[in-house]
């Protein structure tokens, strides 16, 4: 590729152009600048100029959140830590909101970022403990929830809130311990039980969680 066609295409990506962005990622792959394995990652995220450079031999759609997430262990575990992290974050100020004393999906959270930016035992098994104390927070919450009818003091969007963060604060954080002194996936179970039909629009929708983790993965494929 000339100089000239590939800042023309460069003009064009960076004006929104998926036809010329897939054209620039196929080029990186070509002349070996990009890993072909990060421009399936990127496909399967579901980057559309990704899916295009591979010409018809991007990866299958996944439909169901839970499966999408676990198949990015395929390229990382840590991935999969930090697909959880990025849709518990989207979500957390709905909990804290409705229930600003309890910590631990914070503290969980936290403890799965350590281990991304120092991926050791001791980081993994800081936030294994702080993995047992969401664990006991989603206890804690649904018994609390189930006192009085206090459901009917929540929005169902809030109540699925209430239910969701601490479960998914906990998979991040036992994810990393899983994956670093067990040499095992990252669970998705908290994924796996999110119905998108409970949802509806807003922060909780199953497609709004979806984009937010692949606007945060897809740079780091492509980068």
């Amino acid at each position: 590729m000339s100089d000239s066609h590939q800042r023309e295409l460069e003009r064009a990506a960076a004006l929104g152009d998926d036809a010329a962005r897939a054209k620039l990622l196929a080029e990186r792959v070509r002349s070996g600048s990009l890993d072909p394995a990060r421009l399936r990652l990127a496909a399967h995220l579901g980057d559309s100029a990704a899916r295009t450079a591979l010409d018809g031999e991007a990866p299958a759609v996944i439909e169901a959140l839970g499966s999408w997430v676990g198949a990015l262990g395929a390229w990382g575990r840590p991935l999969v830590v930090r697909s959880l992290l990025v849709a518990t974050r989207r979500v957390l100020p709905i909990f804290t909101a409705a229930l600003p004393h309890e910590e631990s999906p914070e503290r969980a959270l936290r403890g799965a970022e350590a281990w991304l930016q120092e991926p050791d035992e001791a980081t993994a098994l800081e936030a294994e403990r702080a993995s047992h104390d969401a664990f006991a927070c989603v206890q804690r919450v649904t018994q609390w929830l189930c006192q009085r009818d206090r459901l009917a003091l929540f929005t169902g969007q809030q109540r699925v809130a209430l239910e969701y963060v601490p479960w998914t604060a906990r998979d991040a954080a036992l994810g990393a311990f899983r994956a670093t002194c067990r040499g095992e996936d990252p669970e998705v179970s908290s994924l796996l039980r999110l119905d998108a039909s409970m949802v509806g629009s807003g922060w909780l929708e199953e497609g709004a969680l979806r984009a937010a983790i692949r606007g945060a993965l897809v740079p780091l494929a492509l980068g």
